[in-house]
């Protein structure tokens, strides 16, 4: 369980979660208490079986209403910066704010978008550079509609570029952006004009239009339109895969589609049922990796059953395959009101899919992690000994053949405090000694991260000085 102390608001059933360069996941979840929304972030070390709340990131005193927001965390760093938009009312002005705060919370910046009033929701990506660009898009009404305004920053979110505005989006809601590789960035969107679903390629760190691309359908009730784009492969190879739910949620007519571009957004494939076929489903979810070498996407839908409501799971283990691993994956029964998240973790405390999502009837949010054959996989080591001496630990490991990989301590913010060991482990027997003192280590609770090509391991341990 990653918490059950954030008590679900109505209004905005959503949850935000991303992952860094050693497989520490983050979820960002909204709670009401006493009529004062909070927006917390969460983040676990050990594969998710604890769970660390140390960033209260939106705080006031009182009247305080969140009604959108979305998160992204830095690559490439062992302080990596957590990534935030956030639109809110407080005192009857509505805003939207971009914030960055690292995980030790040395830095904490703001950026406030003061262009437009009566903004209605946020979409946020980043690319996976140490110092990434940012793209964000919020939403204000028109006459008739809601304009799209695109920003994009290219200085961690001191200064910020404001791009054309896309007109004619249907619903305040239903609108997703994703960074691709290069400089490419896509927007998917509901335009009400003609009621398409659109898709737009932007250049240039999303500063300039690439290209169009429209796609004729015949319904007017699109929602949880959501977007991936390959990062790896180079455009126009890369692929691009956008789902979207047709069809209010409680209509047993409501179903969940996915359309597929095989050359980096140009043109997209016929609409298709998303991972459950003809059935009754919402709140579709497609992500792609972003640490690691190769592009691999995950999807997720919420399928409805007489009283019931179940996360079907898939992946692709390329960009060009198709969709397996296929099964329901929550543990407990899943609401219908919430989009479960997830993605594939290449990297770190990595090894497969990993899901969010929140129970029917409950605060309670779960994690859930599967791996290749669809088993729930706990972490743990092969052989692994840790013995404490005086102000010194012992890490012994063995290994069934001779690998590669690193060994590393953190502390429970995911600072990493010492790296033990990097290069070759022989077969057999290795030994490593570790004077934490040197490093200047209080007592408390650590962590081992030991990462190798083919499986990442972690063990919990005390100190006491």
């Amino acid at each position: 369980m990653v918490t059950d102390q954030c008590p679900c608001i109505q209004s905005v059933n959503k949850l935000a979660t991303d992952y860094d360069q050693d497989g520490f996941v983050y979820v960002a979840l909204l709670a009401n208490h006493t009529g004062n929304d909070t927006l917390w972030v969460f983040q676990s070390t050990d594969g998710g079986h604890t769970w660390i709340k140390d960033w209260e990131t939106w705080i006031y005193g009182s009247d305080l209403d969140i009604i959108s927001y979305d998160m992204r965390i830095q690559k490439e760093t062992a302080n990596p910066f957590i990534y935030l938009a956030v639109v809110y009312v407080h005192a009857n002005d509505t805003t939207c704010t971009f914030r960055r705060v690292n995980l030790d919370q040395s830095v904490s910046e703001w950026h406030y978008f003061t262009d437009h009033a009566d903004i209605k929701h946020v979409e946020l990506d980043i690319t996976d550079e140490a110092n990434p660009h940012i793209y964000l898009v919020y939403s204000y009404p028109s006459s008739s509609f809601y304009y799209l305004s695109r920003q994009s920053s290219a200085d961690g979110g001191a200064n910020w570029t404001s791009g054309t505005v896309t007109s004619g989006q249907k619903e305040a809601t239903g609108f997703d952006l994703c960074a691709g590789p290069d400089d490419q960035a896509y927007l998917f969107w509901h335009d009400g004009t003609d009621d398409d679903l659109s898709v737009a390629r932007y250049i240039n760190y999303f500063t300039s239009v690439g290209g169009f691309q429209y796609l004729n359908n015949v319904s007017d009730l699109y929602y949880d339109v959501y977007i991936a784009s390959a990062r790896h492969n180079s455009y126009p190879t890369n692929y691009v895969v956008a789902v979207y739910q047709d069809g209010l949620n409680n209509s047993t007519s409501t179903r969940s589609w996915e359309i597929v571009s095989s050359d980096g957004g140009q043109n997209f494939s016929a609409p298709s049922h998303f991972l459950v076929g003809d059935n009754h489903a919402i709140h579709p979810f497609v992500a792609c990796t972003r640490c690691g070498t190769s592009d691999q996407f995950v999807g997720y839908v919420t399928q409805r059953w007489s009283g019931e409501d179940s996360v079907m799971a898939g992946y692709k283990s390329s960009q060009s395959a198709g969709w397996s691993n296929l099964g329901y994956k929550n543990d407990h029964r899943a609401t219908g009101e919430t989009s479960p998240q997830g993605n594939y973790i290449l990297t770190g405390l990595g090894g497969g899919m990993y899901l969010i999502y929140r129970e029917f009837g409950s605060n309670n949010i779960w994690y859930d992690r599967a791996s290749y054959t669809s088993a729930v996989e706990e972490i743990t080591s092969p052989v692994v000994n840790v013995h404490t001496g005086f102000n010194q630990m012992m890490f012994t490991l063995n290994f069934p053949s001779e690998t590669t990989g690193k060994l590393m301590i953190f502390d429970l913010t995911g600072r990493n405090v010492n790296t033990i060991y990097q290069g070759k482990f022989n077969e057999g027997e290795n030994s490593f000694r570790w004077d934490y003192l040197n490093d200047d280590i209080s007592s408390g609770t650590y962590i081992m991260l030991l990462t190798t090509p083919e499986h990442s391991y972690s063990h919990k341990f005390s100190i006491l000085n």
